[in-house]
């Protein structure tokens, strides 16, 4: 599978995994963030901006269904690659700083959430 073709199967499994996490569809959502993660790390490259975003993905899932010590995991590492390889220029890295910050809120971390 080439890049562009691995794009649009990122791109597809984000949109369904979206709908099926709306829907309540738990097992089915993570299945497609995890593909579709996956698919970016092999076709994209482990540091490109479509990875970050589907890691930021993934952290979000794991966010919303409480699963904060690897949700945290998951922020941490995308951060790192949004900050040191994209420097928070993209819209979509800033929106994983944002979505950082509102875990650490969540979890009961302002001091922490206000520092990030």
């Amino acid at each position: 599978m080439g890049q562009e073709q691995g794009k649009e199967v990122v791109t597809t499994c984000t949109r369904r995994a979206s709908s099926f996490f709306k829907e309540g569809k738990y097992t089915e959502a993570e299945t497609l963030f995890w593909r579709a993660f996956k698919v970016s790390e092999n076709t994209q490259g482990k540091e490109d901006l479509v990875t970050v975003i589907a890691l930021g993905n993934l952290a979000r899932f794991y966010q919303a269904k409480k699963i904060y010590v690897f949700a945290e995991f998951l922020y941490q590492r995308a951060l790192q690659l949004a900050e040191v390889k994209f420097n928070f220029i993209p819209a979509s890295t800033k929106q994983i700083l944002v979505n950082y910050k509102q875990f650490l809120k969540e979890a009961g971390r302002e001091n922490d959430a206000a520092e990030a």
